[in-house]
């Protein structure tokens, strides 16, 4: 097993793939100088630093209110994950791709090339890490926490209760404390293993220094573009150094990842409407299937080959207990999950841009192919062999490995080969397999909350909605249209031929698609949980305000002009084919991906904490300005 608080350091001079588990707690250091994908998953309180030159990923995941402020100084791409409102402020000086989602109420600031934080209350933290330095906090109480690491140096604070930490490492020395009771350390190490404590309360704690690297630890509170944390209350404060941990790194070529094993598997599907269903095989297998709001279930006990074609909304899960080939074909936006709990084989080629999520839970080989824009993710929490080829823009991820896809709205599902991706699955085991994603060539908005979605242009448009639940629509033209609508699980649909001005409001779980192909005006407000495509095939002026946690992905085909308000948590992604003026204005927290792959002028003022990533394949004129 992998002993507590190691230090780790890894220098990847050539395109490789790397995987790190670090399952106690210890201090990661990446430095990254080729294009490579990492992903770090510290199960205990663990220090993670990384400094990526070059074009990189960095995914950070806050599960509580924390704070976090990015500074990314060099062409990375940086992802955040906090689960609960937070507000996120990033200063991005050179083309970086940063992504944060934020699920609880934080504010978040990071000035560090990486930076871990994971703070479980209420809490503001600020951290200005100036070079390679492994830094992270754990703040499960109020506190008010500030540390300044100049230098490479790993630091690890345990303050359980009310306490007040001040820490100034100039030299090279690794500086761990565990405050159990209320007291007040203050350490200034100004060479090597010269260590000076003052306690002004009464109470025990554990100390313990190694002379590893250099650093600065202070206690403040204010600064602009610097992670702080402002409050007064206990917390946990841990960076840590010098250990041992799991660390595999596979180096085939860029973003190359296969693995290849044999195991069993269980791959389920369960659907609320009509659909195909072929299986050939050569052996017993059960099935049970519901016609209508139907629940299918298949369980092949011997070697079987399993093809499923699901037209309307389902979700599919397949068991399969012993040998077995299954291809899954998803033609349109769709939710597939395989659980493998023993050792498989996987392989999935994502021919759209799709997020594919897996979670191998034992030995398993997972082969990812992703021809076009898309966002993998992959965690393998036991020994697997990890290998991902990126032939096309994608940001990819790769640690011990956990790969997903996720996506709320109501579509077709196919189940077979070809299209938005292949999924083939060659395997004698087990696995946990789950992907969602969106359609092609098209703007959509998943969210589960409420949020308002506003067109403005000056072109026709379809539009279609297909929702489950009750609605209110508004329209105002001037020129004709067609309406067709449902009120019970409702389907909507309107075609408008001329200039008109549409206004929808969708307050229950609805599917929104627009096709704009002239001058029209379109304004959405959906309320609550519902599932936004918007497809402008013409010179059109699109606004979008989305008012809560949302996801919306914008492709333009045509000279058009993109506005985005994004008052709320929301994951916001653009894809510019063409030549196009995009404006995104983020108010608040906001995770915002653009890719332009022709020539294209990109524009983007970012008022509040945004998360902002742009790729711009060719000629484009990208413009960045943001105040905060």
């Amino acid at each position: 097993m992998v002993s507590k608080m190691s230090s780790v350091q890894i220098e990847d001079k050539y395109n490789s793939c790397v995987q790190i588990e670090d399952k106690y707690n210890s201090s990661v250091q990446i430095e990254d100088k080729y294009n490579s994908s990492v992903q770090i998953e510290d199960k205990n309180n663990s220090s993670v630093q990384i400094e990526d030159k070059y074009n990189s990923s960095v995914q950070i995941e806050d599960k509580y209110n924390s704070s976090v402020q990015i500074e990314d100084k060099y062409n990375s791409c940086v992802q955040i994950e906090d689960k609960y409102n937070s507000s996120v402020q990033i200063e991005d000086k050179y083309n970086s791709s940063v992504q944060i989602e934020d699920k609880y109420n934080s504010c978040v600031q990071i000035e560090d090339n990486s930076v871990q934080i994971e703070d479980r209350y209420n809490s503001s933290v600020q951290i200005e890490d100036k070079y390679n330095s492994c830094v992270q906090i754990e703040d499960k109480y109020n506190s008010s926490v500030q540390i300044e690491d100049k230098n490479n140096s790993s630091v690890q604070i345990e303050d359980k209760n009310n306490s007040s930490v001040q820490i100034e490492d100039k030299n090279n020395s690794s500086v761990q404390i565990e405050d159990k009771y209320n007291s007040l350390v203050q350490i200034e190490d100004k060479n090597n293993s010269s260590v000076q404590l003052k306690i002004s309360t009464t109470a025990q704690f554990k100390l313990k220094i190694s002379t590893t690297a250099q650093f600065k630890l202070k206690t403040r509170t204010t600064a602009q573009f610097k992670l702080k944390i402002s409050t007064t209350a206990q917390f946990k404060l841990k960076i840590s150094t010098t250990a041992q941990f799991k660390l595999k790194i596979s180096t085939t070529a860029v973003f190359k990842l296969k693995i290849s094993t044999t195991a069993q598997f269980k791959l389920k599907i369960s659907t609320t409407a009509q659909f195909k269903l072929k299986i050939s095989t050569t052996a017993v297998f059960k099935l049970k299937i519901n016609k209508y709001n139907s629940s299918v279930q298949i369980e092949d006990k011997y070697i079987s080959c399993v093809q499923i074609e699901d037209k309307y909304n389902s979700s599919v899960q397949i068991e399969d207990k012993n040998n077995s080939s299954v291809q899954i074909e998803d033609k349109y936006n769709s939710s597939v999950q395989i659980e493998d709990k023993y050792n498989s084989s996987v392989q999935i080629e994502d021919k759209s841009n799709s997020s594919v999520q897996i979670e191998d839970k034992y030995n398993s080989s997972v082969q990812i192919e992703d021809k076009y824009n898309s966002s993998v993710q992959i965690e393998d929490k036991n020994n697997s062999s990890v290998q991902i080829e990126d032939k096309y823009n994608s940001s990819v991820q790769t640690a011990q490995f956990k790969l997903k896809i996720s996506t709320t709205a109501l579509f077709k599902l196919k189940i077979r080969t070809t299209t938005l991706f292949k999924l083939k699955i060659s395997t004698t085991a087990q696995f946990k397999l789950k992907i969602s994603t969106t359609a092609v060539f098209k703007l959509k908005i998943s969210t589960t909350a409420q949020f308002k979605l506003k067109i403005s242009t000056t072109a026709q448009f379809k539009l279609k909605i297909s929702t489950t639940a009750l609605f209110k629509l508004k329209i105002r033209t001037t020129a004709l249209f067609k309406l067709k609508i449902n009120k019970n699980n409702s389907s909507v649909q309107i075609e408008d031929k001329y200039n008109s001005s549409v206004q929808i409001e969708d307050k229950y779980n609805s599917c929104v698609q627009i096709e704009d192909k002239y001058n029209s005006s379109v304004q959405i407000e959906d309320k609550y949980n519902s599932s936004v495509q918007i497809e402008d095939k013409y010179n059109s002026c699109v606004q979008i305000e989305d008012k809560y946690n949302s996801s919306v992905q914008i492709e333009d085909k045509n000279n058009s002009s993109v506005q985005i308000e994004d008052k709320y948590n929301s994951s916001v992604q653009i894809e510019d084919k063409y030549n196009s003026s995009v404006q995104i204005e983020d108010k608040y927290n906001s995770s915002v991906q653009i890719e332009d792959k022709y020539n294209s002028s990109v524009q983007i003022e970012d008022k509040y904490n945004s998360s902002v990533q742009i790729e711009d394949k060719y000629n484009s004129s990208v413009q960045i300005e943001d105040k905060y």
